[in-house]
């Protein structure tokens, strides 16, 4: 009986590890070699969410603070209204950006306009602002597009956007879903994407990873990425493909100076201190 058990066991394990290398080998024949490069190879400085240190993060206000600012590149957080229009949001409630209950998922578009953001506590005339009208209205800035709920159905609307108005060489999707990387190098070959939580320790997936397979940048939190990551980077040739977030002016210096990173997301009040001298 043992021994009977023991046998059904080693075949159902080594059936899961067939189906995932034929899985795993599907994947790679079916995803393109082809890469879409964005327009520009300069270093880039994202404004985390705009210029949310000067006005309600997400908004339209906060991206024209961000250009008068002088940014070129900007963050966006990425949710879907309940018909599916993709809206700039960070939370899964509305509760600490509008003082209200609910979600984005929950409501209409058309409600969610008229939904007002608060900023420092106080409320503001922004109201919630929807990609395709900053995709209209700035056509020529850079996008990182972080997807909250990265479903094949939400990141087909979002894809179906930067096709509409051709972004394809502006706009970075990113996220954190493994599965659904993987299935965009299939559906979306011509979408740049990022994976999201590439931490120091784990370069192994570049090793790993078909090249095909893998997305096209690689991003993690600042005080989780080190020198020793970098220049595992770097030797590789892949230093450029890595973003961090969370950098502002206490880790700024080392980002760029210390760490040489080429790619940043950040949280400064008055960034022309930084662009001229720290960002080269």
């Amino acid at each position: 009986m043992f021994k009977r058990v023991i046998g059904t066991s080693v075949k159902i394990l080594l059936f899961a590890i067939g189906a995932i290398l034929l899985l795993f080998c599907v994947l790679f024949f079916a995803a393109g070699s082809e890469r879409t490069q964005l327009k520009t190879n300069e270093n880039l400085v994202f404004a985390h969410r705009g210029q949310a240190t000067k006005a309600a993060e997400n908004s339209f206000e906060s991206i024209e603070l961000a250009i008068a600012d002088g940014y070129t590149a900007i963050e966006l957080d990425i949710r879907m209204s309940q018909d599916g229009k993709p809206m700039l949001f960070h939370d899964d409630s509305l509760t600490r950006l509008c003082k209200t209950k609910g979600s984005i998922e929950q409501m209409p578009f058309q409600q969610l306009q008229t939904i007002h953001l608060y900023f420092d506590d106080k409320k503001t005339d922004n109201t919630i602002a929807d990609l395709e009208t900053v995709f209209k209205k700035h056509p020529d800035l850079i996008y990182y597009l972080d997807v909250k709920e990265p479903t094949s159905k939400n990141l087909s609307t979002i894809a179906d956007l930067i096709d509409k108005y051709s972004m394809q060489q502006n706009t970075i999707v990113a996220h954190a879903d493994f599965v659904s990387h993987l299935l965009h190098r299939i559906k979306f070959p011509h979408i740049i994407s990022c994976n999201e939580g590439f931490n120091s320790g784990k370069e192994w997936i570049l090793k790993v990873l078909p090249r095909n397979l893998q997305t096209d940048y690689y991003a993690g939190f600042m005080e989780k990425t080190d020198k020793k990551q970098m220049d595992k980077l770097r030797d590789w040739g892949l230093a450029n493909k890595k973003i961090a977030y969370s950098v502002n002016e206490s880790n700024i210096e080392k980002a760029v100076n210390e760490y040489g990173l080429h790619h940043i997301i950040v949280d400064l009040k008055e960034p022309q201190n930084y662009f001229q001298d720290s960002i080269k």
